[in-house]
């Protein structure tokens, strides 16, 4: 058979009875940062690479998109489909009539990118389920049999969590979209379904289709993408699953103790942690009544920035897998065991995807421990291990908690900076293009703030002074520098300049910390 998808979408034929489709495995070549780029979806880097070597291991048949932007043409929308790209389906159609002609079922595996530092694999087949025992109450809105969610899918599910790898079924990704493709694969179909073939396999119990939500170390290339490939070839290959019995019901795990606080991070800089200092943002927040997003970010020096992202269901303390926070009489303690993405430039990690796909995968250790002063700010000592660097930290650190999660839409810059021989942490915040600012100071008794006028003198790109009108300067020295967009409000965007300084004041007292610079698209 002549193909009919177009050059850049490979379409594979296999041997067995499984079809791997990856339709986010372009990459982008627009600036990241710009107005235009503002709402934007990200494509599912390496999802490309992982899909041709499961199809490979599986002898399966594969339909992999490894070029094309999502969004110029999503392949996962079933109305950009049928209006834009109806090849997209006569092709599975065409892959799937093969399949079907040797097996009795066929298995299709689509492969995204879930845009998360964690270890976790969501699996989507049409509703979210608490354990794969729940299929039978729903199984007629979803891609796939209960005896095979039951089976081949469980058994899957397991091996994966032997591995340290956490699995759900559709925790955040269910594939229940009236848009998304996957619903063209449910046992009940829409109504007008665009592809009546495909509907009749579905409704005869002849394909059973998972969506794959993967996070990064899942996708990037090593040892856990390995390990990954190796639990789906044991699941799925053969006509039947041998080693995966029907599992009994279970009950889904609940929470227990005191309800979490909403919101926890810091942020701090120690110049002395390692040979250029290490600078640290952690915190976690709860986006939902059931939802937590968590971040961290390493400065280990220079333009270097190490990343990881993290979601997960409220609990009985504040985090998300492989990052937790548990508080304390005056401050809390912080936890990573897992992986971030290192980049040698921060600035070029946001900007464009080929960076963002560039990063390398680090596994990464962290033990903080935060004990509030005054005032929301306090001592931070613990470990860093990153890759094999090392890194002591014994500094102080910011806990005010907006810090980490204020989404103001306003113009201005933001400077927290603590300093050697006890001097007093110092909070700039500027306005009016560096014309207003309110300048805070910790002493014993508290924060004195105070509003000045003044000036930004701008040198350079990485240095600037603050001139007050009364004489006094603050020169500042940007040592780490990124850039991103940030929500603001519906259809409002922030592009925020942010990263760790030096800070020089008159005397020559010399200090550290961490600026952000806000302005509204």
């Amino acid at each position: 058979m002549t193909s009919v998808s177009p050059d850049w979408c490979e379409s594979v034929f296999g041997t067995s009875n499984v079809l791997v489709v990856a339709p986010h495995g372009g990459l982008s070549d627009a600036p990241l940062l710009s107005a235009a780029a503002a709402g934007r979806r990200g494509n599912d880097l390496h999802t490309a690479g992982l899909a041709r070597e499961l199809a490979t291991r599986l002898s399966g048949a594969a339909l992999i998109n490894g070029s094309h932007d999502r969004n110029e043409l999503d392949l996962n929308r079933v109305h950009d489909v049928v209006s834009r790209a109806p090849w997209f389906l006569a092709e599975i159609e065409r892959h799937l009539e093969r399949i079907l002609r040797a097996h009795a079922t066929a298995r299709v595996l689509f492969v995204h990118g879930w845009h998360v530092g964690q270890s976790r694999c969501d699996v989507g087949i049409g509703a979210a389920l608490a354990v794969a025992h729940d299929a039978h109450g729903r199984a007629d809105v979803l891609s796939a049999s209960p005896a095979f969610i039951m089976g081949e899918l469980e058994h899957f599910r397991r091996r994966l969590e032997a591995g340290g790898v956490l699995a759900t079924y559709g925790e955040r990704w269910p594939a229940a979209h009236r848009n998304n493709v996957m619903r063209l694969f449910r046992r009940r179909p829409d109504d007008g379904a665009p592809a009546p073939r495909l509907e009749s396999w579905v409704c005869d119990g002849r394909v059973e289709a998972v969506q794959l939500e993967l996070g990064a170390p899942l996708r990037w290339p090593g040892r856990r993408r390995e390990q990954f490939v190796e639990s789906a070839v044991h699941a799925f290959a053969g006509d039947t699953a041998g080693a995966a019995p029907v599992v009994s019901p279970e009950s889904a795990p609940v929470s227990a103790g005191a309800r979490p606080p909403a919101a926890l991070g810091l942020q701090a800089f120690d110049p002395a942690s390692g040979p250029d200092g290490l600078g640290v943002i952690v915190g976690a927040m709860r986006l939902s009544g059931k939802d937590v997003g968590a971040r961290l970010q390493l400065f280990p020096g220079g333009q270097r920035m190490g990343i990881f992202t993290g979601h997960g269901r409220v609990g009985p303390v504040l985090g998300v897998p492989d990052l937790y926070f548990h508080e304390t009489a005056r401050g809390f303690d912080a936890s990573f065991d897992g992986h971030v993405l290192e980049i040698d430039d921060a600035a070029a990690y946001f900007e464009r995807e080929a960076s963002q796909a560039s990063a390398r995968l680090r596994e990464a250790t962290v033990r903080l421990e935060y004990r509030e002063c005054q005032g929301g700010v306090g001592d931070l000592c613990g470990r860093v291990e990153l890759g094999g660097e090392g890194f002591d930290v014994r500094t102080t650190a910011f806990g005010d908690v907006q810090m980490t999660r204020g989404r103001g839409a306003g113009a201005g810059i933001r400077i927290r900076a603590s300093f050697e021989e006890g001097a007093p942490p110092l909070r700039l915040d500027g306005y009016d293009d560096g014309r207003r600012w309110r300048v805070a100071r910790l002493e014993p008794s508290g924060w004195l703030e105070s509003e000045r006028n003044g000036h930004l003198d701008v040198s350079g790109q990485d240095e600037w002074s603050v001139r007050f009108d009364d004489g006094e300067t603050v020169t500042v020295v940007v040592r780490t520098r990124a850039a991103l967009l940030r929500p603001a409000g519906p259809r409002e965007y922030v592009h925020t300049t942010f990263g760790v300084v030096r800070v020089r004041l008159d005397g020559g007292l010399d200090g550290a910390g961490f600026f952000e610079q806000r302005r509204p698209l």
